[in-house]
């Protein structure tokens, strides 16, 4: 099955799109709900969300014009920004879903441990 390259581009503007909304409503409705900095793991969410809202400013951009036009028009500078702060918010939204599954783990199987 053949998927044309401006449908590519397209899907691609669409995720940057909902990826950046989605991500500032994360954080936005963390900062204007006071009860929320109450809970301890809330603030691993919005870590998350900055991450991820990272990608979607700095890495879907570069990576939906270059898509369209087939190859790397950026120069070979931001290349390897791209490539360093993709990689390393990346790492960070594994690092927030690692910590967040063993808090999950901890609260749900060891109830004991979580207070």
């Amino acid at each position: 099955m053949y998927i044309s390259n401006n449908t590519c581009v397209s899907l691609q503007c669409c995720l940057g799109v909902i990826a950046t909304v989605g991500n500032c409503l994360v954080v936005s409705v963390y900062f204007k709900r006071r009860d929320l900095k109450k809970i301890g793991h809330s603030i691993l969410l919005v870590n998350m969300a900055l991450s991820d809202l990272g990608i979607s400013v700095f890495g879907y951009p570069f990576t939906t014009v270059s898509g369209y036009v087939g190859r790397w028009v950026f120069g070979d500078f931001m290349c390897r920004m791209y490539a360093f702060v993709c990689f390393t918010l990346s790492m960070a939204t594994m690092n927030t879903l690692l910590t967040l599954s063993i808090y999950r783990y901890i609260t749900i199987c060891k109830p004991h441990y979580s207070k």
